[in-house]
């Protein structure tokens, strides 16, 4: 998530998302509000960390 926020892009953990333990590592990415615009250049920052 620190190198996500560094890059512009705000995660959450998604563990917090499951009704109960989820098996493996998830993330939460909310895209609801952006434009198609926003979200490629944010794809485009996350996968730069990858």
């Amino acid at each position: 998530m620190e190198q996500a926020s560094r890059v512009g892009v705000q995660i959450s953990a998604g563990r917090g998302y499951f009704p109960a333990e989820a098996g493996g590592s998830h993330l939460r990415l909310s895209y609801a509000a952006a434009s198609p615009g926003v979200i490629e250049e944010g794809v485009q920052r996350l996968g730069s960390l990858f």
